[in-house]
Protein backbone atom coordinates (compact mmCIF):
# COMPACT_ATOMS: atom_id res chain seq x y z
CA UNK A 1 0.00 0.00 0.00
CA UNK A 2 2.90 2.50 -0.29
CA UNK A 3 1.71 4.36 -2.99
CA UNK A 4 -1.64 3.48 -2.84
CA UNK A 5 -4.58 6.15 -2.60
CA UNK A 6 -7.13 5.92 0.57
CA UNK A 7 -10.09 5.82 -2.19
CA UNK A 8 -8.54 3.09 -4.13
CA UNK A 9 -8.97 2.94 -8.42
CA UNK A 10 -11.77 6.01 -9.72
CA UNK A 11 -13.89 4.51 -12.53
CA UNK A 12 -15.26 8.40 -13.99
CA UNK A 13 -17.54 6.15 -16.44
CA UNK A 14 -21.31 5.58 -15.91
CA UNK A 15 -24.02 7.45 -14.44
CA UNK A 16 -22.79 7.34 -10.36
CA UNK A 17 -19.79 8.70 -11.28
CA UNK A 18 -21.22 11.74 -13.54
CA UNK A 19 -23.67 12.13 -10.22
CA UNK A 20 -21.16 12.74 -7.89
CA UNK A 21 -19.39 15.15 -10.48
CA UNK A 22 -22.70 16.92 -10.30
CA UNK A 23 -22.84 16.97 -6.72
CA UNK A 24 -19.56 17.92 -6.31
CA UNK A 25 -19.55 20.91 -8.25
CA UNK A 26 -23.28 22.19 -6.92
CA UNK A 27 -21.40 21.80 -3.50
CA UNK A 28 -18.81 24.23 -4.32
CA UNK A 29 -21.48 26.49 -6.57
CA UNK A 30 -23.81 26.99 -3.73
CA UNK A 31 -21.27 27.35 -0.81
CA UNK A 32 -19.52 30.17 -2.99
CA UNK A 33 -23.09 31.26 -3.29
CA UNK A 34 -23.58 31.58 0.28
CA UNK A 35 -20.20 32.90 0.79
CA UNK A 36 -21.30 35.86 -1.19
CA UNK A 37 -24.80 36.04 -0.42
CA UNK A 38 -25.51 35.11 3.25
CA UNK A 39 -28.85 33.49 3.64
CA UNK A 40 -29.97 30.93 5.66
CA UNK A 41 -31.92 28.36 3.21
CA UNK A 42 -28.30 28.66 1.61
CA UNK A 43 -26.71 27.53 4.59
CA UNK A 44 -29.01 24.80 5.01
CA UNK A 45 -28.84 23.59 1.69
CA UNK A 46 -25.20 23.52 1.61
CA UNK A 47 -25.51 21.27 4.94
CA UNK A 48 -28.03 18.94 2.67
CA UNK A 49 -25.44 18.69 -0.42
CA UNK A 50 -22.78 17.77 1.72
CA UNK A 51 -24.78 14.64 3.39
CA UNK A 52 -25.36 14.33 -0.77
CA UNK A 53 -21.45 14.04 -1.30
CA UNK A 54 -20.49 12.15 1.32
CA UNK A 55 -23.32 9.43 0.60
CA UNK A 56 -22.66 9.63 -3.37
CA UNK A 57 -18.55 9.51 -2.53
CA UNK A 58 -18.83 6.66 -0.46
CA UNK A 59 -19.29 3.77 -2.68
CA UNK A 60 -16.12 4.68 -4.30
CA UNK A 61 -14.08 5.31 -0.87
CA UNK A 62 -11.71 2.81 0.38
CA UNK A 63 -12.39 0.18 2.65
CA UNK A 64 -10.24 1.05 5.32
CA UNK A 65 -11.27 4.53 5.18
CA UNK A 66 -15.01 3.72 4.92
CA UNK A 67 -15.24 1.61 7.83
CA UNK A 68 -13.37 4.54 10.07
CA UNK A 69 -16.04 6.80 8.36
CA UNK A 70 -18.97 4.82 9.33
CA UNK A 71 -16.94 4.14 13.21
CA UNK A 72 -17.45 7.89 13.37
CA UNK A 73 -20.50 8.44 11.71
CA UNK A 74 -22.40 5.76 14.05
CA UNK A 75 -20.15 7.17 16.98
CA UNK A 76 -21.26 10.81 16.80
CA UNK A 77 -25.05 9.68 15.63
CA UNK A 78 -25.26 8.09 19.71
CA UNK A 79 -23.41 10.95 20.96
CA UNK A 80 -26.04 13.33 19.72
CA UNK A 81 -28.80 11.40 20.22
CA UNK A 82 -27.73 10.62 23.78
CA UNK A 83 -27.31 14.21 24.56
CA UNK A 84 -31.07 15.10 23.42
CA UNK A 85 -30.11 17.25 20.54
CA UNK A 86 -32.15 17.69 17.60
CA UNK A 87 -31.88 17.15 13.77
CA UNK A 88 -30.84 20.88 13.16
CA UNK A 89 -28.15 20.24 15.53
CA UNK A 90 -26.93 16.87 13.81
CA UNK A 91 -26.72 18.76 10.45
CA UNK A 92 -24.53 21.62 11.54
CA UNK A 93 -22.24 18.64 12.93
CA UNK A 94 -22.56 17.41 9.38
CA UNK A 95 -21.90 20.50 7.84
CA UNK A 96 -18.60 21.42 10.07
CA UNK A 97 -15.96 20.75 7.81
CA UNK A 98 -17.75 21.35 4.92
CA UNK A 99 -15.43 24.70 4.04
CA UNK A 100 -12.26 22.56 3.94
CA UNK A 101 -14.03 20.12 1.49
CA UNK A 102 -15.02 23.11 -0.79
CA UNK A 103 -11.01 24.56 -0.35
CA UNK A 104 -10.22 21.22 -1.46
CA UNK A 105 -11.94 20.85 -4.72
CA UNK A 106 -11.57 24.39 -5.35
CA UNK A 107 -7.99 24.75 -5.03
CA UNK A 108 -6.90 22.42 -8.28
CA UNK A 109 -8.56 25.19 -9.85
CA UNK A 110 -5.56 27.44 -9.67
CA UNK A 111 -3.65 24.77 -11.72
CA UNK A 112 -5.52 25.82 -14.55
CA UNK A 113 -3.16 28.56 -15.63
CA UNK A 114 -0.25 26.18 -15.48
CA UNK A 115 -1.44 23.72 -17.71
CA UNK A 116 -3.06 25.68 -20.35
CA UNK A 117 -0.79 29.00 -20.06
CA UNK A 118 2.49 26.93 -21.32
CA UNK A 119 4.46 27.10 -17.18
CA UNK A 120 4.57 23.30 -17.01
CA UNK A 121 7.58 23.20 -19.18
CA UNK A 122 9.07 26.17 -16.87
CA UNK A 123 8.05 24.58 -13.78
CA UNK A 124 9.89 21.44 -14.61
CA UNK A 125 13.43 23.50 -15.82
CA UNK A 126 12.82 25.31 -12.21
CA UNK A 127 12.85 22.17 -10.08
CA UNK A 128 15.62 19.82 -11.99
CA UNK A 129 17.61 23.52 -11.73
CA UNK A 130 16.61 24.16 -8.12
CA UNK A 131 15.85 20.44 -6.11
CA UNK A 132 18.93 18.04 -7.40
CA UNK A 133 20.34 18.09 -4.09
CA UNK A 134 18.92 15.43 -1.82
CA UNK A 135 18.64 18.33 0.68
CA UNK A 136 16.98 20.39 -1.66
CA UNK A 137 14.14 18.30 -2.69
CA UNK A 138 12.91 18.35 1.33
CA UNK A 139 13.75 21.96 1.86
CA UNK A 140 12.04 23.71 -1.51
CA UNK A 141 8.80 22.19 -1.01
CA UNK A 142 9.19 22.93 2.85
CA UNK A 143 9.94 26.32 3.18
CA UNK A 144 7.50 27.28 0.34
CA UNK A 145 4.11 25.47 2.01
CA UNK A 146 5.00 27.04 5.39
CA UNK A 147 5.50 30.79 3.46
CA UNK A 148 2.18 30.25 1.70
CA UNK A 149 0.59 28.50 4.22
CA UNK A 150 0.66 31.88 5.90
CA UNK A 151 -1.22 33.86 3.82
CA UNK A 152 -3.52 30.51 2.14
CA UNK A 153 -4.22 28.05 5.23
CA UNK A 154 -3.95 24.74 4.16
CA UNK A 155 -4.69 26.14 0.60
CA UNK A 156 -1.00 26.51 0.71
CA UNK A 157 0.04 22.36 0.53
CA UNK A 158 -2.18 21.37 -3.12
CA UNK A 159 -0.73 24.71 -4.37
CA UNK A 160 2.24 24.31 -3.14
CA UNK A 161 2.23 20.47 -4.38
CA UNK A 162 1.22 21.60 -7.54
CA UNK A 163 4.28 23.48 -8.09
CA UNK A 164 7.19 21.22 -6.59
CA UNK A 165 5.95 17.82 -7.35
CA UNK A 166 7.94 18.05 -10.45
CA UNK A 167 11.27 16.21 -12.10
CA UNK A 168 13.16 13.79 -9.59
CA UNK A 169 10.92 14.91 -6.65
CA UNK A 170 7.70 13.02 -8.37
CA UNK A 171 9.66 9.73 -7.83
CA UNK A 172 9.56 10.19 -4.15
CA UNK A 173 5.88 10.46 -2.81
CA UNK A 174 7.27 9.90 0.77
CA UNK A 175 9.68 12.99 0.81
CA UNK A 176 7.22 15.31 -0.37
CA UNK A 177 4.78 14.28 1.95
CA UNK A 178 6.81 14.94 4.85
CA UNK A 179 8.21 17.74 3.51
CA UNK A 180 4.40 19.54 3.16
CA UNK A 181 3.35 18.26 5.84
CA UNK A 182 6.43 19.93 8.11
CA UNK A 183 6.29 22.79 6.44
CA UNK A 184 2.99 23.84 6.27
CA UNK A 185 2.60 22.60 10.15
CA UNK A 186 5.41 25.18 11.40
CA UNK A 187 2.97 27.85 10.23
CA UNK A 188 0.31 26.87 12.68
CA UNK A 189 2.36 28.11 15.38
CA UNK A 190 2.34 31.88 14.49
CA UNK A 191 0.39 32.44 11.92
CA UNK A 192 -2.63 34.50 12.94
CA UNK A 193 -4.46 33.53 9.47
CA UNK A 194 -4.59 30.23 11.01
CA UNK A 195 -7.70 28.96 13.18
CA UNK A 196 -5.70 27.24 15.75
CA UNK A 197 -3.47 30.70 16.51
CA UNK A 198 -6.80 32.59 16.66
CA UNK A 199 -8.99 30.48 18.54
CA UNK A 200 -6.67 30.21 21.44
CA UNK A 201 -5.29 33.82 21.88
CA UNK A 202 -9.30 34.86 21.78
CA UNK A 203 -9.72 32.32 24.62
CA UNK A 204 -6.80 33.36 26.67
CA UNK A 205 -7.15 36.88 26.05
CA UNK A 206 -3.47 37.00 24.50
CA UNK A 207 -3.02 39.82 22.49
CA UNK A 208 -0.92 38.15 18.79
CA UNK A 209 1.68 40.86 19.39
CA UNK A 210 2.63 39.27 23.12
CA UNK A 211 2.37 35.79 21.60
CA UNK A 212 4.27 36.00 17.81
CA UNK A 213 7.76 36.25 19.21
CA UNK A 214 7.58 33.08 20.92
CA UNK A 215 5.55 31.33 18.43
CA UNK A 216 8.43 32.55 15.68
CA UNK A 217 11.23 30.76 17.58
CA UNK A 218 9.09 27.45 17.60
CA UNK A 219 8.41 27.56 14.19
CA UNK A 220 11.58 27.87 13.04
CA UNK A 221 12.69 24.53 15.76
CA UNK A 222 9.72 22.62 14.24
CA UNK A 223 11.36 23.81 10.49
CA UNK A 224 14.80 23.07 11.45
CA UNK A 225 13.92 19.59 13.50
CA UNK A 226 11.80 18.32 10.05
CA UNK A 227 15.26 18.82 8.38
CA UNK A 228 17.29 16.97 10.74
CA UNK A 229 14.49 14.18 11.59
CA UNK A 230 14.54 13.70 7.39
CA UNK A 231 18.70 13.44 7.48
CA UNK A 232 17.76 9.65 9.15
CA UNK A 233 15.68 9.13 5.91
CA UNK A 234 16.78 6.64 2.95
CA UNK A 235 14.12 7.98 0.65
CA UNK A 236 16.05 9.63 -2.27
CA UNK A 237 19.22 8.92 -1.16
CA UNK A 238 20.64 7.16 -4.20
CA UNK A 239 24.06 8.52 -5.92
CA UNK A 240 22.76 11.85 -6.31
CA UNK A 241 22.06 12.64 -10.78
CA UNK A 242 24.53 14.74 -11.76
CA UNK A 243 24.35 16.62 -14.76
CA UNK A 244 26.32 14.91 -17.37
CA UNK A 245 29.33 16.40 -19.25
CA UNK A 246 28.71 18.67 -22.05
CA UNK A 247 25.01 18.36 -20.82
CA UNK A 248 22.95 22.20 -21.30
CA UNK A 249 21.53 23.87 -18.91
CA UNK A 250 18.12 23.57 -18.41
CA UNK A 251 16.17 26.73 -20.30
CA UNK A 252 14.23 28.75 -17.90
CA UNK A 253 11.64 31.07 -19.71
CA UNK A 254 12.29 34.39 -17.72
CA UNK A 255 9.12 36.16 -18.74
CA UNK A 256 6.71 32.72 -17.85
CA UNK A 257 8.59 32.86 -14.70
CA UNK A 258 7.94 36.52 -13.89
CA UNK A 259 4.38 36.07 -14.69
CA UNK A 260 4.19 33.22 -11.90
CA UNK A 261 5.98 35.23 -9.99
CA UNK A 262 3.77 38.24 -10.67
CA UNK A 263 0.41 36.09 -10.63
CA UNK A 264 1.99 34.65 -6.76
CA UNK A 265 2.21 38.16 -5.64
CA UNK A 266 -1.57 39.34 -7.11
CA UNK A 267 -2.95 35.88 -5.34
CA UNK A 268 -1.52 36.80 -1.89
CA UNK A 269 -2.19 40.72 -1.88
CA UNK A 270 -5.54 39.87 -2.93
CA UNK A 271 -6.25 37.03 -0.10
CA UNK A 272 -4.55 39.93 2.26
CA UNK A 273 -7.24 42.76 1.09
CA UNK A 274 -9.76 40.60 1.33
CA UNK A 275 -9.15 39.12 4.70
CA UNK A 276 -8.23 42.63 6.23
CA UNK A 277 -10.91 44.44 4.78
CA UNK A 278 -13.76 41.93 5.74
CA UNK A 279 -12.17 39.56 8.41
CA UNK A 280 -13.42 36.91 6.73
CA UNK A 281 -11.38 33.51 6.95
CA UNK A 282 -9.01 32.62 4.26
CA UNK A 283 -10.41 29.01 4.09
CA UNK A 284 -13.93 30.60 2.78
CA UNK A 285 -12.14 33.01 0.81
CA UNK A 286 -9.53 31.26 -1.38
CA UNK A 287 -12.24 29.04 -2.93
CA UNK A 288 -13.65 32.07 -4.30
CA UNK A 289 -10.89 33.65 -5.71
CA UNK A 290 -9.38 30.18 -7.00
CA UNK A 291 -12.91 30.23 -9.10
CA UNK A 292 -12.45 33.49 -10.72
CA UNK A 293 -8.77 33.73 -10.99
CA UNK A 294 -8.11 31.48 -13.41
CA UNK A 295 -10.01 32.54 -16.36
CA UNK A 296 -8.45 36.67 -15.22
CA UNK A 297 -5.36 34.85 -15.80
CA UNK A 298 -5.64 33.41 -18.69
CA UNK A 299 -7.85 36.19 -20.42
CA UNK A 300 -4.46 38.89 -19.67
CA UNK A 301 -2.89 36.30 -21.31
CA UNK A 302 -4.23 36.33 -24.38
CA UNK A 303 -5.83 32.78 -23.86
CA UNK A 304 -9.59 33.44 -23.25
CA UNK A 305 -10.21 30.49 -25.94
CA UNK A 306 -8.82 27.79 -23.34
CA UNK A 307 -10.83 29.34 -20.43
CA UNK A 308 -13.82 26.93 -21.07
CA UNK A 309 -11.18 24.32 -21.71
CA UNK A 310 -9.62 24.36 -18.28
CA UNK A 311 -12.48 24.59 -16.30
CA UNK A 312 -14.28 21.90 -18.10
CA UNK A 313 -11.32 19.74 -17.67
CA UNK A 314 -11.49 20.69 -14.39
CA UNK A 315 -15.09 19.63 -13.53
CA UNK A 316 -14.80 16.93 -15.80
CA UNK A 317 -11.59 15.04 -14.34
CA UNK A 318 -10.30 16.68 -11.36
CA UNK A 319 -12.97 17.48 -8.67
CA UNK A 320 -14.36 14.25 -8.49
CA UNK A 321 -10.70 12.60 -7.51
CA UNK A 322 -11.49 13.18 -3.83
CA UNK A 323 -13.73 10.70 -2.29
CA UNK A 324 -12.15 9.48 0.02
CA UNK A 325 -11.06 12.63 1.37
CA UNK A 326 -14.90 14.07 1.36
CA UNK A 327 -16.15 11.55 3.39
CA UNK A 328 -13.12 11.38 6.11
CA UNK A 329 -13.27 15.07 6.05
CA UNK A 330 -17.12 15.63 6.79
CA UNK A 331 -16.86 12.36 9.29
CA UNK A 332 -14.22 13.74 11.64
CA UNK A 333 -15.90 17.22 11.69
CA UNK A 334 -19.53 15.33 12.56
CA UNK A 335 -17.28 13.51 14.96
CA UNK A 336 -15.73 16.84 16.42
CA UNK A 337 -19.12 18.41 16.73
CA UNK A 338 -20.96 15.15 18.58
CA UNK A 339 -18.68 15.53 20.97
CA UNK A 340 -18.92 19.14 21.93
CA UNK A 341 -22.98 18.93 21.66
CA UNK A 342 -22.70 16.02 24.02
CA UNK A 343 -20.38 17.55 26.62
CA UNK A 344 -17.42 15.12 26.70
CA UNK A 345 -15.03 18.15 26.09
CA UNK A 346 -15.77 19.25 29.20
CA UNK A 347 -15.59 15.88 30.85
CA UNK A 348 -12.38 15.20 29.59
CA UNK A 349 -10.91 18.65 31.12
CA UNK A 350 -11.75 17.42 34.15
CA UNK A 351 -10.22 13.70 34.15
CA UNK A 352 -6.92 16.17 32.64
CA UNK A 353 -6.91 17.66 36.08
CA UNK A 354 -6.70 14.68 37.60
CA UNK A 355 -3.05 14.07 36.90
CA UNK A 356 -2.21 17.11 37.57
CA UNK A 357 1.91 17.62 37.77
CA UNK A 358 4.16 19.44 40.34
CA UNK A 359 5.82 21.28 37.23
CA UNK A 360 5.31 23.41 33.82
CA UNK A 361 7.14 20.95 31.81
CA UNK A 362 5.29 17.75 33.36
CA UNK A 363 1.98 19.78 33.16
CA UNK A 364 2.81 20.80 29.59
CA UNK A 365 3.45 16.92 28.81
CA UNK A 366 0.04 16.09 30.07
CA UNK A 367 -2.09 18.38 27.81
CA UNK A 368 0.49 17.84 24.92
CA UNK A 369 0.18 14.02 25.49
CA UNK A 370 -3.95 14.30 25.87
CA UNK A 371 -4.20 16.25 22.87
CA UNK A 372 -1.87 14.20 20.77
CA UNK A 373 -3.19 10.93 21.71
CA UNK A 374 -6.54 11.73 21.16
CA UNK A 375 -5.57 12.98 17.73
CA UNK A 376 -3.87 10.00 17.23
CA UNK A 377 -7.37 7.93 18.07
CA UNK A 378 -8.92 10.71 15.36
CA UNK A 379 -10.76 12.88 17.52
CA UNK A 380 -9.76 16.25 15.51
CA UNK A 381 -7.15 18.39 18.02
CA UNK A 382 -9.72 21.52 18.06
CA UNK A 383 -11.99 19.11 20.30
CA UNK A 384 -9.57 19.35 23.47
CA UNK A 385 -7.60 22.44 22.58
CA UNK A 386 -10.86 24.10 22.80
CA UNK A 387 -11.99 22.28 25.52
CA UNK A 388 -8.45 23.39 27.44
CA UNK A 389 -8.46 26.95 26.62
CA UNK A 390 -11.79 27.25 27.59
CA UNK A 391 -11.68 25.63 31.01
CA UNK A 392 -8.55 25.61 32.23
CA UNK A 393 -6.78 28.59 34.39
CA UNK A 394 -3.31 29.20 33.24
CA UNK A 395 -2.10 30.42 36.70
CA UNK A 396 -3.76 27.54 38.18
CA UNK A 397 -1.51 25.11 35.82
CA UNK A 398 1.93 27.03 36.95
CA UNK A 399 1.76 29.15 33.23
CA UNK A 400 1.90 32.39 32.01
CA UNK A 401 -1.60 32.90 29.52
CA UNK A 402 1.50 33.16 26.65
CA UNK A 403 3.27 29.70 27.50
CA UNK A 404 -0.27 27.84 28.22
CA UNK A 405 -0.68 29.26 24.56
CA UNK A 406 2.36 27.83 23.14
CA UNK A 407 1.27 24.76 24.74
CA UNK A 408 -2.32 24.64 23.36
CA UNK A 409 -1.05 26.36 19.84
CA UNK A 410 1.77 22.93 19.82
CA UNK A 411 -0.98 20.74 20.58
CA UNK A 412 -3.06 21.11 18.04
CA UNK A 413 -0.15 21.53 15.39
CA UNK A 414 1.69 18.31 16.26
CA UNK A 415 -1.67 16.49 16.53
CA UNK A 416 -2.14 17.14 13.21
CA UNK A 417 0.98 15.81 12.14
CA UNK A 418 0.85 12.81 12.85
CA UNK A 419 -3.21 11.96 13.12
CA UNK A 420 -4.22 9.92 10.26
CA UNK A 421 -7.83 11.74 10.19
CA UNK A 422 -6.18 15.68 10.24
CA UNK A 423 -6.95 18.35 7.32
CA UNK A 424 -3.67 18.41 6.40
CA UNK A 425 -2.80 14.75 6.10
CA UNK A 426 -5.77 13.84 4.52
CA UNK A 427 -4.95 16.64 1.77
CA UNK A 428 -1.40 15.50 1.77
CA UNK A 429 -2.11 11.91 1.75
CA UNK A 430 -4.58 12.73 -1.45
CA UNK A 431 -1.77 14.97 -3.54
CA UNK A 432 1.17 12.52 -3.05
CA UNK A 433 0.14 8.84 -3.29
CA UNK A 434 0.45 8.10 0.20
CA UNK A 435 -2.07 6.75 2.64
CA UNK A 436 -3.09 9.40 6.20
CA UNK A 437 -1.61 6.55 8.14
CA UNK A 438 1.53 6.28 6.50
CA UNK A 439 1.83 10.43 6.51
CA UNK A 440 0.62 10.63 10.02
CA UNK A 441 3.47 7.88 11.25
CA UNK A 442 6.34 9.49 9.28
CA UNK A 443 6.11 12.46 11.20
CA UNK A 444 6.19 10.89 14.88
CA UNK A 445 10.14 11.08 15.05
CA UNK A 446 9.52 15.53 14.00
CA UNK A 447 6.89 15.55 16.22
CA UNK A 448 8.81 13.92 18.96
CA UNK A 449 11.39 16.27 18.59
CA UNK A 450 9.45 19.47 18.81
CA UNK A 451 8.08 18.21 22.34
CA UNK A 452 11.29 17.74 23.61
CA UNK A 453 12.46 21.47 22.78
CA UNK A 454 8.42 22.60 24.15
CA UNK A 455 9.66 20.24 27.41
CA UNK A 456 12.57 21.74 27.99
CA UNK A 457 12.19 25.49 27.12
CA UNK A 458 8.92 25.11 29.94
CA UNK A 459 11.47 23.30 32.10
CA UNK A 460 14.05 26.20 32.05
CA UNK A 461 11.16 28.84 32.06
Amino acid sequence: MGNARIIGKTDNTGFLPGAKTVVLAALVAVSTAQFIFPAPFLNGAVNYITVAAVLISLPFTGRTSGVICLALFFSGAYLIYASGAGWQQMMEALGKNTGLIVLLLAVPLLGVPLKHGGYIGVLDALALKCMRRRYQMYLVPAIFSHVLGVFMNLGAVPLTHEVTARGRLAGYPGLLAKSLSRGFGAALFWSPNMVVTALVLSYLNVPWQDYVHLGLLFAGIALLTGFVADLFSREGREPEEGRASGSAEPYIDRVKLGQLAAAGVVFLLIVILIETATGLPVIRTVPVIALALPAAWLFLLGRKDLIRAGYEDYFRNRINKYDGEVVLFAAAGFFSGALALSGWSERLCAYVMLFQAHSKAGMALVLLGAIILASLAGIHPMVLVSAFGASLDPAALGFTPVQMALVLIAGWALGAAVSPMSGTNLVVAGLTGKTPLEVGCANLPHAALVLAAIILYLAKG
